[in-house]
């Protein structure tokens, strides 16, 4: 269950269990462990950071040129605190194993 709620590995499953192609699949551009490894000048101009352990944690950045660098920082950096994996706070156990982090997508 974890590898499918994982927004890393969940894309490598679906590709070996459904023989399907990437054209079904989200692209990642980039995984971060951090909020500090996030290179906001390698990025598309549009693009979204999400929570790899949680929902309702997404950043949609439709332009980077009008956003807000440091807020978006300051923003995902209370991603990586334990008690937002829906495991702990909600006790769903999907989400236990689920390495820390934000994917970009």
């Amino acid at each position: 269950m974890t590898i499918c709620a994982d927004k890393v590995t969940a894309p490598q499953y679906f590709k070996e269990h459904t023989g399907l192609d990437d054209k079904y699949i989200v692209k990642n551009i980039g995984i971060y462990d951090n909020e500090n490894e996030v290179d906001f000048d390698s990025l598309p101009k549009r693009f979204v950071l999400k929570s790899n352990w949680g929902s309702w944690r997404q950043i949609i950045v439709m332009d980077k040129g009008t956003v807000d660098k440091k807020e978006i920082i300051k923003t995902i950096s209370t991603w990586n605190n334990i008690t937002t994996n829906y495991y702990y706070n909600g006790f769903e156990y999907g989400y236990k194993n689920i390495k820390y982090g934000q994917s970009t997508t």
